[in-house]
């Protein structure tokens, strides 16, 4: 609960092995594994900020 509230969950698991799958040598395919399941929307929003940066350090300049 989070003043007051219910923290609304997100299940990323599809996600972690979707792109797992695809992209097994991935730096991002580390990092995803290591996160939990399910995570609450703001740590998802923090994290989908880092997933970025990783991604767009893969993709060169």
């Amino acid at each position: 609960m989070i003043n007051g509230t219910s923290a609304i969950y997100f299940d990323i698991r599809d996600i972690k092995e979707s792109f797992a799958a695809r992209f097994p040598t991935s730096k991002l395919t580390q990092v995803l594994l290591r996160f939990p399941d399910r995570l609450p929307a703001e740590d998802l929003l923090g994290a989908a900020r880092t997933w970025l940066v990783i991604l767009n350090s893969e993709a060169g300049p």
